[in-house]
């Protein structure tokens, strides 16, 4: 599928992931329901395309896991409370303390 190969997509990008694939097709069907048009991913008893179905599970089994991240340690938080010399530093510090939590 052209649109999963990343072909309408930048140099950079191999291939998308089946959640993208799945909102690029939405984004379509939006609009041909804003023209009056049958949504084209339906079936007649108004269930997603069999096809369809089958094609996102097959995407979805291919994408790799999601990369996991490490969490910012708290000491990270402590040192820059600490390090609070000028007003850019002190508000640096209160914005990444209040990020941290939220």
């Amino acid at each position: 599928m052209a649109l999963r190969e990343g072909r309408f997509s930048g140099s950079n990008v191999h291939s998308l992931a089946e959640s993208t694939v799945r909102n690029s097709l939405s984004f379509v069907a939006s609009t041909f329901r804003e023209h009056d048009r049958p949504n084209p991913t339906r079936d007649e008893d108004g269930e997603l395309s069999r096809l369809l179905s089958r094609q996102f599970r097959a995407f979805k089994n291919d994408d790799p896991n999601p990369i996991q991240q490490k969490a910012l340690p708290i000491g990270v938080l402590s040192e820059i409370a600490k390090r609070q010399t000028t007003e850019t530093e002190r508000a640096i510090s209160q914005l990444a303390i209040g990020a941290f939590f939220f």
